[in-house]
């Protein structure tokens, strides 16, 4: 919650910030956002993407943290 009123202080502080209200539903039904882990750990998988590929996650904290990202880190240990 802290994080969230934070992030919309800052969306209206700024002109330039396109988007002033996010619905992370609505987005992610239009196809807008990132992949979740598993849907990664999917993804790599169907493109052929082995155990020895190392993975490097561009991001802040992880939603969900390790729980989230054990199944990518069970199919690609070098992350």
């Amino acid at each position: 919650p802290l994080l969230s009123t934070w992030t919309r202080v800052v969306r209206y502080a700024y002109p330039w910030w396109r988007q002033k209200e996010i619905v992370s539903e609505k987005r992610r039904l239009e196809g807008l956002c990132p992949l979740t882990p598993e849907e990664a750990t999917l993804t790599l998988r169907a493109l052929g993407f082995g155990k020895e590929t190392q993975i490097y996650v561009a991001s802040g904290e992880t939603y969900g943290s390790k729980r989230r990202l054990s199944a990518l880190h069970a199919a690609y240990p070098h992350i």
